[in-house]
């Protein structure tokens, strides 16, 4: 069936693309920890038990292996090829999990950042028991293993179909064996991992420590067949380039200087004992004399006359002439005390060069504690501009295309047939009748039918029809050729012009003004509502 001639638009520039799948992600890790099968109502009932179990222990692998035989003995059973997709699904997070604590990812970030720990746990308190030093391969390795593993879920999950099958499950009983004991506690669990969204959970009244069930059928399985591909889109598109340049000079800030050439030429330049304490003297002298250029009962005063000439200066009552003979008197008080303030300032000045040279010289205890903070900082900024990949897999490129692609007509697919369901049951993904069994959230008509329009607007772009916008070309770039033809990506060059010269088409140009409004919908949605209307409509 030809596909419907895109009559609204969202923009699709790498901005947009970028972000949009990066919250996908998040969002999808999110909904998939919340996501998983259980039998239905007539399914033995051992099955159940057997399926939860392996959820509440975090034994994704065994789950697998269990499902996958009764899945290879009966194909044409849904329910099955359901448990299995999910487990996978399970599976591939886990897995990439026990890869990024392995590799201590973010472990300096996570001591503030409560938003790795669905992907990590806590890494500060519980470190992986043998833990490794990146490297360029076994991060390529990890990309590879995390793609295929969403690969097989997707498989798994179009066996599926439209058989009607309903599965129901306790989502606040997952668990993650982030420490890998071997024993699950509360703290490897769903709510707690999800604390990192505590204030917009409980805003919807959305408490998963208590009893949560729900029922997901076959519009949430074509929904997670979508974030699979969704998802692997990522590293799809990361394995089609060398970026071990990238790798070497930047993911410091992601593994620790252990891992990269740059981190380890950091690590190089340590100061020694002699060196550390020298420093340290020094910056303890001149904190002294900055001590005493100026003192307290000093800075107190100067604040205190600054204000009783400002209330001089704006005093209607009083003639210029006063005004200008008391300013007088006290600028002559004020007068030595600013020149103290100076001299402050300039030793203050002095000491924090120095504190970040002795961060530098002794990383284990910087001198300031947004010494690291503005090393990722820098290392971030280097990132975009070492971003100038060769495409090293053909195939992995078509193949990025490909789940973009998929995920967009899976996604119009989803909503159809939500929106054929007569019952009201402990639903996911609601219609304008039903009630998300999460926190009684409800979707709109409008809502939806705008979504279903920016989805065939993405499938347009993937299939070159329509051209993505560019702020330096009168036409626009045909995004299916880039995927099929590039062979090199430099990002800074494509987003100012060069880089998407050999793309550049005229055409119908994907026009980015009807998605400020769905983009406006959706934050002001995402804003009064809650982070699951992310979930659904990415």
């Amino acid at each position: 069936m030809e596909s419907a001639r895109p009559t609204a638009s969202i923009r699709f520039d790498f901005e947009s693309f970028v972000m949009s799948h990066l919250i996908s992600l998040l969002g999808a890790t999110f909904a998939a920890l919340a996501l998983v099968v259980a039998p239905p109502a007539k399914a033995d009932p051992l099955t159940s038990q057997e399926l939860n179990a392996y959820l509440s222990t975090g034994k994704y692998d065994a789950g697998i292996k269990d499902f996958d035989r009764r899945h290879k003995a009966d194909p044409s059973n849904p329910a099955t090829a359901y448990a299995l997709g999910a487990l996978e699904f399970f599976g591939a997070l886990a897995n990439l999990q026990e890869d990024l604590r392995r590799y201590q990812f973010g472990a300096e970030i996570a001591k503030n950042a409560a938003l790795l720990r669905p992907f990590t746990g806590d890494l500060t308190t519980s470190p992986h028991p043998n833990p490794e030093t990146a490297t360029y391969e076994k991060i390529r390795l990890m990309l590879t293993r995390f793609a295929d593993g969403m690969e097989r879920a997707s498989k798994a999950l179009s066996a599926v179909g439209e058989t009607p099958v309903k599965l129901a499950v306790r989502v606040d009983r997952i668990a993650f064996d982030t420490n890998l004991d071997g024993t699950i506690d509360e703290a490897e669990r769903l709510p707690t991992l999800l604390n990192a969204f505590d204030r917009q959970l409980k805003s919807n009244n959305i408490d998963l420590s208590e009893e949560v069930e729900i029922a997901f059928d076959n519009a949430d399985a074509k929904w997670l067949e979508s974030r699979a591909h969704t998802i692997m889109a990522f590293p799809n598109f990361f394995l089609a380039f060398d970026f071990e340049t990238t790798f070497e000079t930047t993911f410091q800030m992601f593994f620790g200087n252990e891992a990269t050439e740059f981190g380890r030429a950091l690590l190089a330049m340590v100061g020694s004992d002699r060196e550390i304490q020298d420093l340290r003297a020094e910056i303890d002298a001149i904190v002294a004399r900055k001590n005493e250029a100026m003192t307290p009962e000093q800075t107190r005063l100067l604040r205190e006359k600054t204000r009783e000439r400002d209330r001089i200066r704006f005093d209607g009552t009083l003639s210029p002439e006063d005004k200008t003979a008391m300013a007088r008197a006290i600028d002559d008080e004020i007068a030595p005390l600013q020149a103290a303030d100076r001299d402050r300032r300039a030793l203050e000045a002095e000491e924090n060069i120095l504190k970040m040279r002795l961060s530098a010289l002794d990383p284990a205890n910087p001198a300031t504690p947004s010494a690291p903070l503005i090393g990722n900082a820098i290392d971030a900024l280097n990132l975009f501009h070492t971003i100038n990949w060769r495409v090293v897999d053909r195939n992995r490129l078509e193949r990025t295309r490909e789940n973009i692609l998929t995920a967009a007509r899976l996604g119009q697919e989803t909503w159809e047939l939500a929106g054929r369901e007569t019952d009201n049951d402990r639903e996911w993904l609601p219609n304008l009748e039903q009630q998300s069994a999460v926190g009684n959230l409800t979707v709109t008509g409008d809502f939806i039918s705008v979504w279903q329009t920016s989805l065939q607007n993405r499938i347009a772009l993937m299939e070159g029809t329509v051209l993505s916008p560019h702020i330096r070309f009168p036409g626009g770039v045909n995004l299916k050729r880039f995927f099929e033809e590039a062979e090199q990506f430099d990002l800074i060059s494509f987003a100012v012009g060069p880089g998407a010269l050999p793309f550049v088409e005229k055409g119908e140009v994907l026009n980015a003004v009807p998605n400020l409004t769905f983009n406006r919908r959706r934050a002001n949605q995402l804003d009064s509502e809650t982070l699951l209307y992310a979930l659904w409509f990415i």
